[in-house]
């Protein structure tokens, strides 16, 4: 709590800097602010999910993770021992370099299958509550946990994919032997 009150005091005094004016202060803020960072977070994630309405967006989806998830079931058949490479020398930069690598499945993953069904369901957004009823309450509801079972069908498929190409990881770079000694 004390980080994130100094960062964003420092980007608020950045801001009435003469460097603050410029497009590299501009940055520095954007990076300082973690509020500012989590909004445009939002805002980008949020259109993307309603850019998902349109068939033809949700097929170019579809294609980008499928390419993307065959390219690294690719690497990881063909040359585990480049992937294990890759991991080590990830590892050597950052902390969690090797967890770096897990989010390619896991993000081809879950935005692949949850283009797949919104090909099946196109206008999944959220409803407005400005009109009155008695069953728009209902409807908002049964909306809202269509939209929640998508999501977690989606993270699940996910997470398989991830599973299976880190078994088949370490399968083909033999470090489970030990479970067959």
């Amino acid at each position: 709590m004390l980080k994130e009150h100094l960062l964003k005091k420092a980007s608020t005094k950045l801001g009435e800097t003469r460097l603050g004016k410029t497009k590299l202060g501009e940055m520095a803020q954007f990076v300082l602010d973690e509020d500012k960072r989590d909004e445009q977070f939002g805002t980008n994630f949020e259109d993307a999910v309603n850019n998902l309405s349109n068939r033809r967006n949700c097929l170019r989806m579809i294609y980008i993770c499928g390419a993307g998830n065959i390219i690294a079931w690719l690497a990881v058949l063909i040359l585990p021992q480049v992937v294990f490479y890759l991991a080590a020398f990830m590892a050597i930069f950052f902390t969690k370099g090797g967890l770096l690598l897990l989010v390619l499945p896991l993000g081809f993953g879950i935005w692949g299958t949850y283009a797949l069904i919104r090909l099946k369901f196109p206008h999944l957004k959220e409803p407005k509550m400005s009109d009155h009823g008695l069953m728009k309450s209902f409807e908002y509801q049964s909306r809202s946990a269509k939209i929640w079972q998508i999501w977690m069908v989606s993270s699940v498929m996910g997470v398989v994919n991830t599973l299976l190409i880190s078994f088949a990881f370490f399968y083909l770079t033999k470090q489970l032997e030990f479970l067959y000694q």
